[in-house]
């Protein structure tokens, strides 16, 4: 494990010093996920929480919440507990996702103690498919919009030189008025 810096680097400048660490996959992780087609987002239940691990990982891509850096991307969640616990764990996992500007277009608990749910795990699975072939576009929807808005107001009262004022402006988010005209134009190159 590394040791947590808490310096904020990373929503000042815009890079962790943590990446450039020997034998830390953190820039490997980053680059694999800005090239997927689909995002999934999974932890075990650990009382009512996600897991040490997925909360380690996940703090370290929290600068990215700001900036929606996984925009345009499809998403699911899944959580596993042995008893109960899965739905906290489903909601955080899901407000992380729209946060990084991903669409979540499913929701998956795995209970240990019950019989799997072979048609929810069918249904996503027929999702999953329907992106990767692209029959399904990402659209924004009221919660993504939410967010937009949200992050768009705070990075309008950041200094011009801010690292994530300069994304917004740089990926050209910072033009759009609306979620959805943003992913407009990822979808047709225009950003």
């Amino acid at each position: 494990m590394y040791n947590s810096l808490g310096c904020k680097n990373c929503f000042n400048k815009g890079f962790c010093n943590q990446d450039k660490i020997e034998n830390d996959d953190m820039a490997l992780l980053k680059a694999k996920m800005l090239e997927a087609d689909f995002l999934i987002l999974s932890s075990p239940v650990y009382s009512h929480n996600v897991s040490g691990d997925t909360k380690t990982f996940i703090d370290r891509i929290s600068y990215w919440c700001h900036l929606l850096r996984l925009a345009g991307k499809p998403g699911l969640v899944i959580a596993s507990a042995s008893s109960n616990g899965a739905h906290f764990v489903i909601d955080y996992l899901e407000k992380i996702f729209r946060y990084l500007g991903v669409l979540v277009v499913g929701r998956i608990s795995i209970f240990s103690v019950k019989e799997p749910d072979i048609y929810e795990r069918e249904k996503c699975a027929k999702i999953i498919n329907e992106y990767l072939t692209g029959n399904l576009k990402v659209k924004s929807n009221e919660d993504l919009e939410a967010v937009f808005q949200t992050m768009k107001y705070i990075i309008s009262n950041q200094s011009e030189n801010h690292a994530e004022f300069l994304y917004w402006k740089n990926s050209g988010m910072y033009n759009c008025n609306t979620f959805q005209e943003y992913l407009d134009k990822l979808e047709y190159n225009l950003v």
